[in-house]
């Protein structure tokens, strides 16, 4: 892991202290808690994308404000292949 140059850090709201104390911390913890960090942290990533999704969107339906979602995170062409699956009669009119 690269280290930042001194008197800096990853984050501009954290100390070196307190960056040297994290590092130290998340290098120490063993796998299983460093995948429940991550897995944690990317499913609020994901619930502060979809709350802001539902309050720009707020004439959509769930279904279509998780599409909107997979679109942002994945791409139109496979919001679009999803989005045809879940109703074939769409075609290709689905945006």
């Amino acid at each position: 892991m690269s280290r930042p140059h001194k008197g800096r850090t990853r984050s501009r709201d954290t100390s070196p202290d307190a960056e040297a104390v994290q590092l130290s911390l998340l290098r120490r913890a063993a796998p299983a808690k460093r995948f429940q960090l991550v897995r944690d942290l990317t499913l609020q990533a994901a619930s502060f994308s979809l709350k802001a999704i539902r309050e720009a969107n707020p004439d959509l339906d769930e279904a279509e404000i998780r599409l909107l979602f997979l679109e942002h995170c994945y791409g139109k062409d496979l919001a679009r292949n999803v989005r045809r699956r879940l109703d074939p009669e769409a075609g290709e009119s689905a945006p």
